[in-house]
């Protein structure tokens, strides 16, 4: 059964149609905090309406990123959604939703320490 959804797309678009940051989105800039007093390199940037946190690798690629916006996984909960880079060679990105920023900073360690 599909469930109607309402969107104001004044409240996600600006006048020139370009995605407004959404304030509502706390989950991610406490990631981003516990990833700098960790001292795990990491960019963050807008991403749609909200933020994207690119944890590097040492090759061109990364290792992971996590989005919280209004498409994400866990976003009505004010969680966080990752995609892991596939190193396997099948080039399939895991997807971990509706995580806490405690529950992405432990699994991203995980991955640091197995770059």
């Amino acid at each position: 059964m599909s469930q109607k959804i309402d969107i104001d797309l004044s409240k996600l678009y600006d006048s020139d149609f370009r995605y407004i940051t959404n304030e509502k989105y706390t989950e991610i800039l406490k990631l981003h905090k516990m990833l700098k007093d960790e001292r795990i390199e990491h960019t963050i940037s807008k991403f749609c309406d909200g933020w994207q946190i690119v944890v590097p690798a040492d090759d061109d690629r990364r290792v992971c990123d996590v989005v919280q916006d209004f498409y994400s996984y866990g976003v009505r909960n004010n969680h966080l959604e990752m995609m892991i880079e596939d190193r396997s060679g099948s080039n399939i990105p895991q997807v971990i939703g509706d995580k806490t920023a405690e529950g992405m900073l432990e699994i991203i360690k995980g991955l640091v320490g197995a770059k």
